[in-house]
């Protein structure tokens, strides 16, 4: 590795050489920080992957997957090329994931407002059986399906409503313009 490595105020910055012809140069990074962290990650090429934080989350990617894993905290996600997928995580307040071109995945509960929106790719939700929130969606081209219970209306671009049956725990917008928004029934991982 022949690349350079800075950090100042806090910030670690990473350089990597220019290449030339068929040459490659990447690095991979595992960092651990204490585990209330405020984190602000942004990488230009590659996945980025969080598990177990407990703060305040701000990723950007410009082309690669995004992943968050047990975190607990409010989170903004948001990657031009590659897909977001969110499992076992806890918020607060705020969940924003955007992503130009890819998919987003959540299992879990949502954040009292959660914002969801997909260029071009599916996004789908999988809700435990005891959680509702409010929906307000706009579907540009693609479709909804669901297996949890919906009580509301759809037109042919927005949809409006309660989505599951419990208690309502916030508002869901969802803004899709080439893909398929689908809820399921997010069932307890058992353990062997």
């Amino acid at each position: 590795f022949q690349g350079n490595v800075g950090q100042k105020n806090g910030k670690l910055t990473v350089h990597l050489p220019k290449t030339a012809g068929s040459e490659q140069a990447s690095a991979d990074l595992f960092l651990r920080v204490p585990f209330e962290s405020k984190l602000q990650i942004q990488a230009g090429l590659g996945g980025v992957t969080v598990k177990g934080s407990q703060s305040n989350l701000q990723i950007r990617s410009d082309l690669g997957d995004i992943t968050l894993e047990q975190h607990s905290g409010d989170a903004d996600l948001k990657t031009a090329l590659g897909s977001i997928k969110i499992v076992d995580c806890q918020f607060p307040a705020e969940l924003k994931a955007v992503t130009d071109l890819g998919s987003v995945l959540l299992e879990g509960p949502l954040a009292k407002r959660t914002v969801l929106e997909s260029k071009l790719g599916d996004i789908d939700i999988l809700l435990a059986p005891e959680a509702a929130y409010v929906l307000k969606g706009e579907i540009n081209l693609g479709s909804f399906k669901s297996e949890v219970p919906f009580q509301g209306r759809k037109g042919e671009k927005l949809i409006e409503g309660i989505i599951g049956s419990g208690e309502q725990r916030g508002v869901l917008f969802v803004k899709l313009d080439l893909g398929s928004l689908s809820f399921k029934i997010l069932h307890d991982k058992k353990e062997d």
